[in-house]
């Protein structure tokens, strides 16, 4: 049986509940016989969602005979595979973060065209997640640190005019 008969399928990969702040990467091919890929996994805690999408250069062997993709695209659901939510989507070299994302099962549709479709082409993406309710930043500190001063201004102020005699 040669390559050219063989019928069209997807690749699933169930990558299980994403542990916060622990990245994973993985790679794929996409060629006439295997369409697309499919990340299937889910987040337990309301998270923020980061994701990277890249090409492996092509590679010539001579001309018309080329493996590497003309161009991948990564598409982000919520809910069950093939009746989600598109979150959204990038091509080639992006990336992007989708925040306070709810717990609950997620996946990424990864599709692409090849310079020669029998060969193929290779295709690398990496997700994270990371918790929504992080810990603030500088910003977020210098206010809470001006309020706390706030409230000690005031109270030691209230307690000196009780202290004044009458």
């Amino acid at each position: 049986m040669s390559l050219l008969s063989l019928p069209a399928h997807a690749v699933t990969y169930d990558l299980g509940v994403l542990q916060e702040t622990t990245p994973i990467g993985l790679g794929g091919t996409l060629n006439s016989v295997n369409t697309s890929d499919t990340l299937i996994f889910a987040l337990a805690d309301t998270d923020n969602l980061g994701g990277g999408l890249s090409m492996v250069p092509p590679i010539v062997f001579a001309p018309g005979l080329v493996f590497g993709l003309s161009s991948v695209q990564a598409s982000f659901y919520s809910g069950a595979v093939g009746s989600g939510t598109l979150l959204g989507s990038i091509t080639a070299d992006q990336t992007t973060t989708f925040t306070d994302l709810v717990a609950g099962d997620y996946y990424v549709v990864v599709t692409g065209t090849a310079f020669n479709p029998t060969l193929g082409g290779t295709y690398a993406i990496g997700l994270m997640a990371t918790n929504a309710a992080a810990a603030p930043g500088p910003a977020g500190l210098v206010v809470a640190l001006a309020g706390g001063a706030c409230l000690l201004w005031r109270r030691r102020r209230s307690q000196g005019e009780r202290m004044v005699p009458a």
